[in-house]
């Protein structure tokens, strides 16, 4: 499902902006969970856990037009098909995680729909997003964060670059 949103993404026009490409970030994680129904006047069908809250981690930490999976993920459901074109991202800092091993979902064999090219969206990657998986990557470089920096309300955690 996660490849046909990232696919119908191309072709979407949003009425009042029809030049602009919109982007999602998909987030994928694999483990237990809890649902329930919650609220009386306006009652909401809402998913609880930590399988929940890595998932959305992943999303967060992800990139636009890319499918951001877990290593658990990887391992438990689409290690079992041939069909998936999985590439390894590299160790991620996820907050309240730590370092975790994450991985890309680049396309499916046999998968129809257009996948966009990754390049198109992201200039710090240059991945051809589709079943042949070119990849080709550049290294970002982050400045440092002065000293001072650290109590400052909305300033960039510098461990989250390592």
């Amino acid at each position: 499902m996660s490849l046909f949103v990232v696919s119908a993404m191309l072709s979407f026009k949003v009425a009042h902006m029809p030049n602009h490409k919109l982007q999602v970030r998909i987030g994928l994680h694999t483990g237990p969970c809890c649902a329930g129904i919650i609220g009386i006047r306006m009652p909401r069908y809402c998913l609880f856990g930590d399988t929940v809250n890595t998932a959305s981690r992943m999303e967060s930490t992800g990139q636009g037009m890319r499918v951001h999976i877990t290593e658990s993920t990887k391992n438990s459901l689409l290690d079992n098909s041939a069909d998936y074109i999985i590439s390894s991202r590299g160790k991620t800092m996820i907050k309240g995680k730590g370092l975790m091993q994450t991985y890309w979902l680049n396309g499916k064999r046999g998968f129809s729909q257009q996948l966009p090219l990754v390049s198109e969206f992201n200039d710090t990657e240059s991945t051809l997003y589709s079943t042949n998986c070119l990849q080709h990557s550049k290294s970002v470089q982050v400045p440092p964060l002065p000293e001072d920096s650290a109590n400052v309300p909305g300033s960039v955690d510098q461990n989250q670059f390592e």
